[in-house]
């Protein structure tokens, strides 16, 4: 075996963080049993899970030590550093220089594998956001498939892994949500009801989703799951937070259990709808009493396509309805064919890049005009957003 591979200089490093932790090098893991101590494992943790892989020394005594004195802090950090070098050096050369895995130079620690590294966090969060940006089905597999469990389930108690587990689940949760929408949107309802379900069963109160697949449900002839769905909405609220559903998901379930959900989804160029599809609009379908905001919405793209800018915001309780209203114009807007839309969704957590929902739509402006276009389009603020789009 060449040289280099037997030290690990040209195998990939990779550690698993969602779920339960572990580390390899090409084919060989590291031996669970060569963890001396568990501060030795969560120091490679915090390094993995750190921009750039690095940290100051004091950063990392209080991480993992708190409120200890600065003496005992860094004897207890030189221990820890000792035992992951040795669980680490395990798996590559005997004879290599322990500083060539987790250095500690100049009060700065970092995590220097001799070869290529990869940790599935970086991964899933960069399928996600690149998933989210393009629509991208098979980018949002990957994203799905990557993250099979919550960061890091052997430290739910730790301090240091609570933010960032909770933002990747945020960003795991917003990716369903958005492809359930999107899947629904293309007519893929098997796999919007998929996603919708996985939300459910990471978010047990999320009414949106509830509601979400009540509609899928009823929308494909399954009455009665439907109404099952919301006796489970209803029990677990009435149980873990002694609430009621918010009255918009009353109602619907009220609409199944008559009858009068579903209506047929409305096909009409905005400009003109047919006395058909004004029907289809009536608060017996999918809006339930929200035809005046509809008609609010129809009018503020009717001011911004003459030439009158508008801001329209929809908020409500979970479940009213918003991302549906919102699409529904989006959809009768793009079949006068004299329009174009374009989408940016927001990320609640940390994580996502600087203006993210606007970088989203400047990106798909870009992507559907030649160069030509965008020149007489952007003009002299071609420089400005080039600051937060470089491409």
């Amino acid at each position: 075996m060449p040289s280099d591979q037997r030290s690990g200089r040209s195998e990939t490093l990779r550690i698993y963080l969602l779920g339960e932790f572990r580390m390899e090098l090409g084919s060989r893991a590291v031996d669970e049993s060569s963890w001396r101590l568990r501060k030795a494992r969560s120091l490679v943790k915090i390094l993995a899970l750190t921009p750039e892989r690095r940290l100051h020394r004091e950063q990392m005594i209080e991480l993992l030590w708190p409120g200890m004195d600065a003496a005992a802090g860094l004897r207890g950090l030189n221990q820890a550093l000792h035992a992951a070098r040795r669980a680490l050096l395990g798996v590559y050369d005997s004879g290599m220089d322990p500083n060539d895995v987790i250095r500690h130079h100049h009060q700065v620690l970092s995590l220097l594998p001799l070869g290529p590294l990869w940790i599935d966090v970086e991964a899933f969060e960069s399928r996600a956001i690149e998933a989210s940006h393009t629509g991208d089905s098979r980018l949002f597999d990957e994203a799905m498939d990557l993250y099979h469990d919550d960061l890091l389930t052997e430290d739910q108690y730790e301090d240091w892994v609570a933010d960032r587990r909770m933002a990747l689940n945020g960003l795991y949760l917003s990716l369903l949500a958005e492809f359930a929408n999107r899947f629904e949107a293309r007519g893929e309802l098997p796999r919007a009801m998929d996603a919708l379900r996985e939300i459910i069963v990471a978010d047990p109160a999320n009414e949106d989703a509830h509601a979400s697949l009540m509609k899928l449900y009823a929308l494909t002839g399954r009455r009665q799951h439907a109404i099952q769905q919301y006796h489970q909405l209803r029990d677990m609220l009435a149980r873990e937070f002694e609430l009621d559903p918010a009255p918009t998901t009353v109602e619907l379930h009220q609409y199944i259990v008559e009858g009068r959900f579903p209506a047929v989804e409305p096909a009409v160029d905005f400009e003109e709808p047919s006395a058909q599809a004004e029907s289809e609009l009536e608060p017996d379908s999918a809006f339930f009493g929200r035809d005046a905001d509809l008609e609010a919405l129809k009018s503020a793209v009717a001011d911004g396509l003459a030439g009158h800018g508008r801001i329209v915001m929809l908020s409500g309780e979970a479940g009213i309805g918003k991302t549906t209203l919102a699409e529904t114009v989006a959809r009768l807007v793009e079949r006068s064919q004299t329009t174009a839309v374009y989408w940016g969704r927001c990320y609640q957590d940390e994580g996502a890049p600087a203006y993210w929902p606007w970088v989203q739509i400047m990106r798909a402006y870009l992507n559907g005009h030649n160069d030509d276009t965008l020149r007489s389009a952007l003009g002299r603020q071609a420089s400005d957003i080039a600051q937060v789009l470089p491409e």
